[in-house]
């Protein structure tokens, strides 16, 4: 089990796990998309037909992370938290910027994966 893999009760892995399903908005990502004049679609927590890897945020965190070892899940969310505090709010426009060329390449290919 999880719990035991981390040394903690389970309630705390139900807990962290609930923390992660909620989906925040942040009034400046909603701004931004909205400057736009794009809608915000509700989308699947997964989906099978895009590589997590490949999103801009997650390449950048995959990143930071390389070589760490964490201890506990404690010691994983404060070190996310801490590269989110590292990231200006630049960084993450650039990624919502990136958005929709991103999705002219994967109807170009008729919805298959399109690497970058």
């Amino acid at each position: 089990m999880l719990a035991d893999e981390f040394n903690v009760d389970q309630s705390t892995i139900v807990r962290h796990l609930k923390k992660l399903g909620k989906v925040r908005k942040l009034r400046h990502v909603v701004e931004s998309i909205a400057s736009k004049g794009w809608d915000l679609l509700p989308h699947p927590p997964y989906s099978p037909t895009e590589a997590p890897t490949d999103y801009h945020v997650n390449r950048s965190l995959k990143n930071w992370q390389t070589n760490k070892i964490y201890n506990d899940l404690d010691d994983l969310i404060d070190d996310v938290k801490a590269w989110i505090a590292s990231k200006d709010r630049l960084f993450f426009a650039r990624g919502i910027d990136r958005l929709p060329s991103k999705w002219q390449s994967v109807i170009d290919v008729g919805g298959e994966y399109a690497p970058e």
